[in-house]
């Protein structure tokens, strides 16, 4: 998982895989990107609590940017 406060970062960051050759052979890069509002009952409940297993599951094979989140930020966490 990636933070991301703008559109540049997300595309910096992709270029940053490329040229650290974190691209899979055939050249495809898997990403996702999740807007919602911390303190939504859905973000809150079952998609924060869940963030560290989707990035370890995901591993290299899709990536995962979330604009507006801090990782690991419990200000977050708590959805205030």
């Amino acid at each position: 998982m990636f933070e991301a406060i703008s559109k540049n970062d997300i595309l910096w960051t992709l270029r940053r895989l490329v040229t650290i050759n974190k691209v899979p052979p055939q050249g495809r890069l898997i990403i996702g990107v999740l807007f919602t509002r911390p303190s939504l009952s859905l973000a809150k409940n079952e998609i924060i609590p869940n963030l560290e297993y989707l990035h370890r599951r995901s591993a290299t094979h899709m990536h995962f940017f979330c604009p507006g989140f801090a990782f690991g930020n419990k200000r977050y966490a708590r959805g205030n």
